[in-house]
């Protein structure tokens, strides 16, 4: 009896240009942004990108918490940035280059600060397919309150057929949705064969 293949979760390099500038547009169009705001819009955008073009915006780790999905590596720049930890003036890292961007404001009546735009992020790193997916995002759910949204990611697949703090493969973006453009899940695949092909390589160098 033929054995059945496991997948391994597909996983991209997470570009922290592309999540500060999407970051930026939220910011400046959506009301009360706070992190899980931000967690969620991140989310759907990455989900109207995939269905439609085959791949991520963020190139993120998403796993499955209380709240739904979430992008880990956003989330934590995020965290860094809220807990102002301190960092060593002559230390590059993330959050020093996110704050030259965005700062977290603490607002009368919200648990979590709201992130605001300090300069606007240039929007040269996304393309004309991934603002798209930002702003469908927005049109979609922007208005909805963080409470709204944790409802509304948890009838989705990623959260439904995952367990709680398990990774969530970005094959499952795809199931039971009606709307995926003809061929995005099997171009996704096909980045995942290159980039196993190059994992494959490099590691036996």
């Amino acid at each position: 009896m033929a054995m059945k293949e496991i997948k391994r979760p597909i996983r991209f390099k997470f570009d922290f240009d592309k999540f500060v500038s999407a970051m930026g547009v939220f910011a400046k169009k959506t009301k009360d942004f706070d992190k899980l705001k931000a967690c969620k819009l991140l989310y759907y955008a990455d989900k109207f990108h995939l269905l439609k073009y085959g791949r991520p915006i963020l190139g993120d780790v998403y796993e499955h918490w209380d709240y739904g999905p979430v992008p880990t590596k956003s989330l934590g720049i995020m965290n860094e940035v809220i807990c102002k930890d301190k960092i060593p003036s002559d230390t590059s890292t993330a959050k020093d280059l996110f704050e030259k961007y965005l700062k977290a404001k603490k607002k009368l009546g919200k648990r979590d600060p709201i992130f605001e735009v300090v300069k606007e992020p240039s929007l040269e790193y996304l393309s004309a397919s991934e603002i798209e997916a930002i702003e469908m995002a927005i049109r979609k759910h922007g208005e909805l309150t963080g409470g709204q949204l944790i409802d509304e990611t948890h009838k989705d697949a990623p959260c439904r057929k995952t367990e709680m703090y398990e990774e969530i493969d970005y094959r499952l973006f795809f199931e039971d949705e009606t709307d995926i453009q003809p061929g995005a899940l099997e171009y996704l695949e096909s980045l995942r064969e290159n980039s196993e092909l190059i994992f494959g390589l490099s590691s036996s160098d």
